[in-house]
């Protein structure tokens, strides 16, 4: 998980009587968007860009 941002987080059953987290557990951090590839990011960008000029079409009819 070189580079990206994790933050340390505590299962329900892994708590103690006392409140003490007995094992941590490293998590990526959410976000808004999932990462993507080169491939997925072009193939959306193949489809908006697909739709676009199908609307263009439809438009000057």
């Amino acid at each position: 998980m070189s580079g990206s941002l994790v933050y340390v987080v505590c299962d329900a059953s892994n708590i103690d009587p006392s409140g003490v987290c007995t094992q941590v557990q490293y998590v990526q951090a959410p976000t808004m968007l999932p990462p993507l590839d080169a491939a997925s990011g072009a193939a959306i960008a193949v489809a908006i860009i697909g739709v676009w000029a199908l609307a263009a079409v439809f438009r000057n009819l």
